[in-house]
């Protein structure tokens, strides 16, 4: 398992066994944004319906559900501004390149 995936309590386990529950995704993390490949495949294999305590917000991995949602009239595509607008300076700076 990568030592940069934020695991509550977890590290000795294998990717596999984890709960959804422990699974952490922070993109404030440097390590999430240097290498995310294992982790997106991990919450699409596992929580594609994935919920981010860090951004108070779902996460989807899944095209077919970013899809169906994005075409949803009810739903709104603006869900990182609220996030984005909570953050201090320094985090913002730090996010600059994903956004």
């Amino acid at each position: 398992m990568p030592e940069w995936i934020a695991i509550r309590g977890a590290r000795d386990k294998p990717m596999a066994s984890l709960a959804s529950s422990d699974l952490v995704y922070d993109p404030r993390d440097a390590a999430t944004r240097a290498d995310p490949f294992p982790l997106y495949r991990h919450l699409q294999d596992k929580d594609p319906l994935h919920w981010s305590p860090a951004l108070k917000s779902w996460v989807v991995t899944r095209y077919d559900d970013v899809r169906r949602i994005g075409l949803a009239e009810d739903m709104s595509p603006d869900r990182l501004t609220p996030f984005y607008d909570r953050l201090d300076e320094p985090q913002r700076a730090v996010l600059a390149d994903v956004m």
